[in-house]
């Protein structure tokens, strides 16, 4: 056989599989966009029972509520955008995945944003997650987390939702398109103070020529007034000058005070992720977490956020303090606490002390 005709052959073999597999694919997709759904399972995923904000039987709910057709309904004509619209649109869930398969079985899965903590502040009642996710609490529901209360004021709303991070960066950007439009405002100034100044030094290049046979007296009383002028254009420019410089000067104070709210703001985001890093490390100690019960956040002059905590036994008050890293950080004070707390509370008794003070390094003081 004739190498030419044995390529031909095999090109139609392959082609002819090639264009089933194509008329297979198709009829698939006819019998799947026409079969109806069935039923629908919802897993939510990554939750446990003491933190579970939301069930499946919730998540049915938003469906059956919501009016999109699911059930007995050809898959082509099921909105699942709209689906995945529905349940995404509640800011206690992270994300989500809608799939049906051959069997008209609708898949739903789940994921919930977990929540690190819960704020009861003046106004605020939100949780956080341990990336800095803020969303308020979900009616009718409830998780077993770390409660924070006290007159601190967290760096965003109280009607705040979404990323802390993005939302600071969000503020700091306005601050700074706050400082180039002072900037802006700096510009006919800059020119004024360049024009005046080169009129000042035209008033002190004056001079008075003397003409030929004038005579000394006439000379000298046309000097006399040429000073005389130039004093007074000279006070005028000074005085515009500094007119000018203060009006500049009081932009630059306005920018120098945004910027320092700015840095106020970064600080802030730093105070709150070291609050949220320390929330993280009491709860994942099984022995921190069932000792305490609360804890309360104020802010001192300085800026910097120092913490008190509530003991379940006893009801003791936790003077902690800073809870950044330092010679006499958080792991130094807890090291200090247990150690009191296994040697001294243990013996004396939980309700023996009404205060214990772990704020300054190597000492537990008490009363």
């Amino acid at each position: 056989m004739k190498h030419w005709v044995k390529y031909l052959l095999w090109g139609a073999l392959w082609a002819g599989v090639a264009g089933y597999l194509v008329y297979a694919l198709t009829l698939t997709n006819r019998h799947r966009s026409a079969q109806p759904v069935r039923s629908i399972e919802i897993t939510v995923r990554d939750s446990t029972d003491t933190r579970r904000l939301i069930s499946s039987e919730q998540i049915r709910a938003w469906i059956d509520n919501s009016g999109i057709e699911t059930i007995g309904t050809p898959l082509s004509k099921v909105d699942m955008g709209g689906l995945e619209e529905l349940i995404l649109s509640h800011a206690f869930v992270d994300g989500t995945r809608i799939s049906v398969n051959h069997s008209g079985v609708m898949q739903i899965d789940v994921t919930p944003r977990m929540p690190l903590v819960r704020l009861l502040f003046d106004g605020y009642d939100a949780y956080v997650t341990e990336r800095g996710y803020v969303f308020p609490v979900p009616p009718r529901s409830a998780a077993y987390v770390p409660v924070v209360t006290g007159p601190y004021r967290p760096p965003f709303a109280a009607s705040f939702t979404g990323d802390i991070d993005a939302e600071i960066e969000r503020q700091i950007g306005e601050l700074d398109t706050e400082i180039a439009a002072l900037e802006k405002q700096k510009y006919p100034l800059y020119r004024r103070e360049l024009q005046n100044d080169e009129e000042l030094r035209g008033v002190r290049r004056m001079r008075v020529k003397r003409h030929w046979f004038e005579g000394d007296d006439s000379f000298a009383a046309r000097v006399q007034r040429m000073r005389e002028r130039r004093a007074g254009l000279q006070r005028q420019y000074r005085y515009e000058g500094r007119e000018i410089r203060a009006a500049i000067d009081k932009i630059a104070a306005s920018q120098d005070g945004i910027r320092r709210l700015q840095k106020k703001l970064r600080e802030k985001r730093e105070d709150f992720h070291n609050l949220l890093i320390f929330v993280q490390r009491i709860d994942s100690d099984d022995a921190w977490r069932d000792r305490i019960v609360q804890l309360i956040v104020r802010e001192r002059e300085s800026g910097t956020v120092e913490v008190s905590m509530v003991l379940r036994e006893g009801g003791a008050s936790v003077l902690f303090g800073a809870v950044d890293e330092g010679s006499w950080g958080v792991e130094e004070k807890l090291d200090a606490l247990r150690l009191f707390f296994d040697d001294v509370l243990a013996r004396e008794g939980w309700e023996v002390y009404k205060t214990i003070d772990v704020r300054y390094e190597g000492q537990v003081i008490c009363s």
